[in-house]
């Protein structure tokens, strides 16, 4: 065991023990519980003369630069980011919004909406379609599409919900509201940022 073993939290090394005890338990996320001294911990306990990994680098060459490089994945961890398959079946990096960062978004929307459901439609669409698209700019990655989809989806809840509170009569029905969105659409989920992109 590594010098600096003592130093990994007692709630990570719980969560090793029912890993241990229940190799076929299914966590949800473990991400917020990793921190750079467990990637040190986990890195000094691995097996140094494997075949390289995916993105042929040998275990000397990764331990030459050590302290960045798992800086960089830890950050990678923290962001959603991920090396996934492609629809046809190809090796690449994707993103998934963290459910935390998602229900922030939301949450900012919902109070947004809120304080200013009683303003002008149009106001309200022009302001809301600047937040869709700056959500689309920052996540709009690929393997991130669905994420986006939910996105949208809780966006249109949010109006239609502050909208039908803007008086007693609750009049902002479902049917009445598509019909508005027919009107005042909102930006449809898009992928700014794809790796399948040629670099100029």
């Amino acid at each position: 065991m590594h010098r600096n073993s003592g130093n990994v939290s007692t709630v990570q090394q719980r969560i090793a023990a029912v890993a241990q005890r229940s190799p076929k338990i299914a966590f949800t996320s473990l991400a917020h519980y990793i921190d750079l001294e467990w990637l040190i911990e986990a890195y000094h306990r691995t097996r140094k003369d494997g075949a390289v990994g995916i993105d042929d680098v040998t275990g000397k060459q990764y331990a030459e630069n050590l302290h960045d490089n798992l800086q960089g994945l830890l950050d990678r961890l923290k962001s959603g980011t991920y090396w996934g398959k492609t629809r046809k079946g190809k090796w690449a990096v994707s993103r998934k919004t963290m459910k935390s960062r998602l229900a922030r978004s939301i949450q900012n929307i919902r109070q947004w909406c809120r304080k200013n459901r009683h303003k002008p439609v149009r106001e309200q669409w022009e302001k809301l379609k600047a937040k869709v698209k700056g959500h689309y700019a920052y996540y709009g990655i690929t393997g991130n599409f669905r994420s986006l989809g939910n996105f949208l989806n809780l966006v249109e809840r949010q109006w239609r919900h502050w909208l039908n509170c803007r008086n007693r009569e609750n009049s902002m029905i479902w049917e009445k509201f598509k019909l508005l969105l027919e009107r005042y659409p909102l930006p449809l989920p898009q992928i700014i940022h794809s790796v399948f992109k040629s670099k100029r």
